[in-house]
């Protein structure tokens, strides 16, 4: 049973109405977090979506696992914000203090809440797991507190009220956390604070160019004032181009977005493959998808991180046929029917053998494209003449063959991951081409 939305009455205090701009900020909870071990993906994600609902987020705390200081985070949050969302410590282990916090803060109790208790109970019988004691305290909440119905896991979230501030609580697993913020704090919440202006960030993606290169061809919508304004950001060669729009309105703020967005386009051409959550997976996936091609791939260097991102996008089975590590010499040789003599001529690592594992992986499953890629992934294996980083991209199709030669920067998973983007960038580029 999904549990429905208890407490669905839940008003925002007064205090959050017919603000100009409301301050807002977001409590993230886990050791994990303070110590590196875990990234803080559900700050980003909530401090943009504050944003596009009118929000000055104007902190982001991360606290441990401790009651203590959380309390303490708590306190200075609530002298500084009208709007409050906690992430995480919301589980049934003995380190999952969220709960007790917040209710040692407002000075109640913990109580049990029924709905919650059955929710949790049938989540284990539908797994056919008997369900241990100390899943109960996920059904406790502050005294007065509002549930926010989690559909999906154990770890329901609740709402409270402090001296007009607003306190969020919600669990820490992402997936979990978006949807629930989606479905129950911008249904209860969000929409009914009537803020007068928005924020909304759009992200285009581009690679091929470097940051530098980019910043010159658009360092116009850059200058302070400007309405959008752009910055820039890159990562594994990827620049992305930060439009940040702020109107009365998402529907006026869009509008700007879309103008900028189309001149951001014109100047940088072919370089961009994507917005927002679009990967460059994505973008390659509608390609072959427009032009009713298949593809298969053949990797050394890249030891199957291409096929890895390529069966992330769903129903890519349709044009994605097959995926080969051939990471040895005899691999290559046995599986791919790469000429032993080719290899001991000119090496492994050469635009000829990236040629002959496209060629032999496309002819294997008689895909209309195929992949090969070789290189030098390091820390070892270089030589005088191929230095770690040197990699041999090669894309064969039926009489034809392209080969491109790249030279990475960084450690082993940073070049392994920068080959496997641009083989993908490759390939997307020559799908544009043959239309």
């Amino acid at each position: 049973m999904l549990l429905p939305a208890v407490g669905a009455g839940f008003k925002p205090a007064p205090t959050l109405r017919n603000r100009h701009l409301m301050n807002a900020e977001i409590i993230s909870v886990g050791t994990e977090l303070l110590l590196g071990q875990v990234l803080d993906t559900n700050a980003a994600y909530l401090a943009r979506r504050l944003a596009e609902y009118g929000f000055n987020v104007r902190y982001k705390t991360a606290v441990g696992d401790d009651i203590t200081a959380l309390r303490t985070a708590l306190q200075i949050a609530t002298e500084r914000a009208e709007f409050i969302i906690i992430t995480g410590g919301l589980g049934p282990t003995e380190d999952d203090v969220t709960r007790q916090a917040i209710a040692a803060f407002l000075g109640v109790e913990l109580s049990l809440n029924e709905e919650v208790f059955r929710h949790v109970q049938e989540l284990f019988v539908l797994r056919h797991i008997e369900m241990p004691p100390a899943n109960k305290i996920q059904a406790m909440i502050p005294t007065g507190g509002t549930i926010i119905p989690n559909k999906v896991g154990t770890a329901s979230g609740f709402a409270v009220n402090f001296k007009g501030a607003e306190i969020i609580c919600l669990p820490g697993v992402p997936a979990e956390m978006k949807q629930m913020f989606e479905e129950w704090v911008v249904t209860h919440v969000l929409k009914k604070t009537g803020l007068g202006r928005t924020k909304v960030l759009r992200h285009i993606h581009t690679l091929g160019m470097s940051e530098s290169m980019v910043n010159e061809k658009i360092k116009h919508l850059m200058k302070q004032g400007n309405n959008p304004r752009a910055g820039t950001m890159v990562s594994e060669g990827i620049v992305s181009i930060c439009l940040y729009a702020d109107a009365e309105s998402r529907t006026k703020a869009l509008e700007l977005l879309g103008a900028t967005e189309r001149e951001v386009r014109h100047l940088l051409g072919e370089a961009v493959f994507g917005i927002d959550e679009e990967r460059l997976e994505h973008a390659v996936a509608y390609l072959l998808k427009r032009s009713d091609k298949t593809i298969a791939t053949a990797e050394s260097c890249t030891g199957g991180l291409v096929s890895d991102l390529l069966t992330n996008v769903p129903g890519i089975s349709n044009y994605f046929i097959e995926g080969v590590v051939a990471y040895s010499n005899k691999a290559k040789v046995e599986v791919l029917g790469v000429p032993e003599r080719l290899i001991n001529t000119v090496g492994a690592v050469s635009p000829e053998v990236a040629c002959a594992m496209a060629s032999g992986v496309r002819k294997s499953v008689n895909a209309d494209i195929g992949l090969g890629i070789t290189g030098i992934a390091g820390p070892t294996g270089a030589t005088a003449d191929k230095p770690v980083g040197l990699v041999y991209i090669a894309i064969a199709t039926k009489g034809d063959f392209i080969c491109k030669e790249r030279r990475f920067f960084g450690e082993r998973l940073n070049i392994k991951r920068q080959a496997a983007l641009e083989a993908l960038n490759i390939v997307r580029l020559n799908l544009l081409k043959s239309g």
